[in-house]
């Protein structure tokens, strides 16, 4: 696969990711607020709906094949750092919790998990400071504009921030529209012509001209020195 079809696969994945992040986020903040602390005794938590936890699920899918990408994009131009490696894995890490946790409060726990807390804590730090890492080495590789590595940092800060059951769900929106801007500057990139070279006499350096000169010099000594 070639870098600009890699390009547009990791854009799309990034689009879709990020938009069923907002809708998520947006959905699970609709329904009405749960128990935070203490108050859990007397008031029940915020339930995520069916269609919540499949947005949820299928954008952290999403998000990985494009972080994946992304990766791999870095690594074929030789800037994949140290922080990009560890970043790539703790995100990895990350989405595999929140995923798991996801899965077994649908399928195991019919929407009662008691121990969801304690799997999505966890999970939205790893992503936080795994994104944190990425958009380090994607802004040093250059492979994206600055502003994009600038939004999924900012996004990625935010995040932790988060808590899914108050309106403070909505601080990790920011996180899933870095990845939508991100996703539609990777897919522009790669529909951008190469640019061609110039055509033409190229100008001669300094050092040529300099050479040239000397030479000349050296013609007209000569034939000086010949007898008429």
């Amino acid at each position: 696969m070639d870098d600009k079809t890699l390009a547009r696969y990791a854009g799309a994945c990034a689009v879709l990711g990020g938009s069923a992040w907002v809708a998520a986020c947006a959905l699970h903040a609709s329904q009405p607020s749960g128990c935070v602390g203490d108050g859990c005794e007397l008031a029940p938590m915020r339930d995520a709906t069916s269609m919540t936890s499949l947005l949820f699920a299928a954008s952290g899918v999403l998000l990985l094949l494009s972080g994946a990408g992304l990766v791999a994009l870095i690594r074929r131009r030789g800037r994949l750092a140290w922080p990009g490696v560890l970043g790539s894995a703790a995100s990895v890490g990350g989405a595999a919790v929140l995923i798991l946790a996801v899965a077994l409060q649908e399928l195991l726990f019919t929407g009662d998990f008691a121990l969801m807390p304690a799997l999505v804590l966890p999970g939205i730090v790893l992503l936080a400071l795994g994104s944190a890492l990425l958009a380090w080495n994607i802004s040093r590789s250059r492979v994206l504009p600055r502003w994009s590595a600038t939004g999924l940092l900012l996004g990625a800060v935010l995040l932790p921030g988060a808590n899914e059951q108050t309106a403070a769900v909505l601080l990790a929106v920011p996180f899933g529209v870095a990845w939508i801007a991100t996703g539609a500057a990777v897919v522009v990139r790669s529909r951008q012509p190469a640019q061609p070279q110039r055509t033409g006499d190229p100008s001669p350096s300094p050092a040529s001209s300099r050479a040239s000169s000397v030479s000349d010099e050296d013609e007209s000594s000569g034939s000086a020195a010949k007898p008429g």
